[in-house]
């Protein structure tokens, strides 16, 4: 690899490039790590808005975490979530694929106990 020195800058760093291949490998691709989302919506959960709940939820669901794992879950939710789940649910068949089946559950408790609009 070639690197370019550049003058030195208080904004910039000294190098144009970084030697990443020598990184280790057992770091993990922190955003898409479902051990630290699983991890994240434990009893820490608590602290979180409702919205930032909700999108928590939803990256469960779409990066397979199980729902077991969110704490306060069936206190929580609520009929935005639903809302949010039934989106995704019919984004989901558009595309050919199921929603997993604690997602369904989930769903359908909540649909259930939604008042009925006449």
């Amino acid at each position: 690899m070639r690197v370019q020195r550049r003058p030195p800058s208080p904004r910039w760093p000294t190098w144009t490039a970084a030697p990443t291949a020598s990184w280790p490998r057992c770091w993990p691709r922190w955003p898409n790590d479902t051990r630290l989302v699983a991890a994240a919506l434990g009893p820490y959960a608590r602290h979180l808005d409702a919205a930032a709940w909700r999108q928590a939820v939803l990256k469960c669901v779409f990066s397979g975490v199980p729902l077991a794992a969110v704490a306060d879950l069936d206190s929580r939710a609520d009929s935005e979530l639903a809302a949010m789940l039934a989106a995704l649910a019919a984004e989901r068949h558009a595309a050919g694929r199921e929603l997993p089946a604690d997602a369904t559950d989930l769903l359908d408790r909540l649909t259930a106990a939604l008042p009925r609009e006449a």
